[in-house]
Formats: structure tokens, sequence, C-alpha cells
């Protein structure tokens, strides 16, 4: 049985470069169809119809106007109690965003996000 993944998906609201968004859209379309045990959470109006074409059912939370200044801690713990709070289940989640490289380059990067109960277990660092 494969796991129950969250995929949150971070795109704008604005238009930006079409690639910005189709980017992180293929990778997370490419996770639901890998993956039919895969939910996702899209930040940003761009993504979402995007990745509504081929995995509407695997969409469960939308988030719109997030950042529309610099984004704070207060708005990504709101963000992350709004999916704690919503019932989805996951066992595993990761964050699909593009990393800049350069003022006309970026990279699709995923990156784990890691569960209270793994923070808790692991090993801590002495300085």
């Amino acid at each position: 049985m494969d796991a129950k993944v969250l995929s949150i998906a971070v795109s704008s609201d604005r238009g930006l470069c079409g690639g910005i968004h189709s980017s992180v859209s293929k990778v997370v379309k490419k996770q639901c169809r890998d993956n039919t045990e895969t939910s996702v959470v899209v930040l940003g109006d761009k993504a979402k119809p995007q990745i509504a074409r081929e995995a509407k059912n695997a969409i469960k939370l939308t988030f719109s106007q997030v950042a529309k200044n610099t984004p704070t801690f207060t708005e990504a713990a709101v963000i992350g109690n709004a999916i704690l709070k919503s019932g989805i289940e996951f066992n595993a989640a990761q964050i699909v965003y593009n990393k800049f490289k350069s003022v006309i380059a970026f990279e699709t990067t995923t990156i784990p996000v890691f569960s209270e109960k793994s923070i808790e277990e692991s090993r801590k660092c002495i300085n």
C-alpha cells in the first residue's frame, strides 16, 4: 500500500511567468499519478486550475491572497494550523515550490515536511 502523502503546491495569485506555475503543477500532478493516495493543498490561485485538470479530487484545500507582501511566520502558522485541523489524513508531507536561481532561472524543488513526532524523536544537536 502506498503512503498517504500530502503535497503542498506553492504558486502565486498573479501572472508572473507561466512556466513558474506550470513546473510546480507538473510535479504535483506526477505525484498524484504515481500515488493515488496523494492529497494536495494549493497556495495561490495560478496552480489550482492546472492541477485540477488532472487531479481535481486530490485537491483538499486551497489558499489565495497569501503573502501579498513578504511572507510571515504568522501566515505560515495559520496555513499549517488549517491543514492540521482539516482532517486530511497523511503520513508524509512535502512542499513543492520554485527555488530562486537568478532573475531568469528557477529550480522546481520538493522538500519534506517533518511531523512533530519525528522532530521530537530526532537526535539533539549539541553546540
